[in-house]
């Protein structure tokens, strides 16, 4: 009889790995037809591919990422949240991802929850494009003084930041100070041509 159940277990556990294996297996398959689908631009067709492998398997990192880039980038931003705040309860302080994240909160127009998003990176990074998406939320939230006051400390840095130069020129143009901004915008200008060798 000990013999007996000792074959049951066994088999069973047999059975439990092989079906296992075949899951994930079916899991992978799902993720690398959808990414082909992703690399394509074809992101309706990715989201169903990712779909099927987070089913399967709710924490495959890359059927999360493609899920949360296509959403973001098909306009369904509550999708991309989601997908995003998912990967980074896996792995916290991707630097990546809470760019792509800060962005969304943003083009959602959750413009607090953005720049918390930005700060932290920030804080944990000092990344100049952190700080130049976080002007550019200010802007989009009507914040000028914020936005001038984060790309002067990007152009103290970087004075040859071409973006935080335009930033910053709209941030004076949209605060009333048009004078100032034309003056940069024609020197940006002027440096786009010099560029081009014309």
């Amino acid at each position: 009889m000990r013999l007996f159940l000792i074959i049951v277990v066994l088999l069973a556990t047999a059975i439990a790995t092989t079906l296992l294996y075949h899951q994930t297996q079916q899991a992978d398959i799902n993720y690398y037809q959808g990414h082909k689908f992703f690399e394509k631009g074809e992101y309706d067709e990715a989201m169903k591919f990712c779909e099927k492998t987070l089913t399967i398997n709710p924490s495959h990192k890359g059927a999360l990422r493609d899920l949360a880039y296509s959403c973001q980038w098909t306009g369904d931003f509550e999708r991309a949240i989601e997908a995003f705040n998912q990967i980074l309860s896996m792995n916290p302080g991707d630097y990546k991802v809470m760019m792509a994240l800060a962005e969304t909160l943003a083009w959602n127009k959750e413009y607090e929850k953005s720049i918390a998003v930005c700060e932290e990176i920030i804080d944990s990074t000092g990344d100049v494009k952190a700080h130049i998406l976080l002007g550019q939320i200010y802007i989009w939230n009507n914040q000028f003084d914020n936005a001038k006051e984060v790309l002067e400390e990007v152009l103290r840095k970087d004075p040859d930041n071409s973006q935080a130069k335009l930033l910053y020129a709209k941030a004076l143009h949209y605060s009333g100070e048009a004078k100032a901004a034309i003056e940069i915008y024609k020197k940006l200008l002027k440096e786009k041509k010099k560029d081009n060798g014309k």
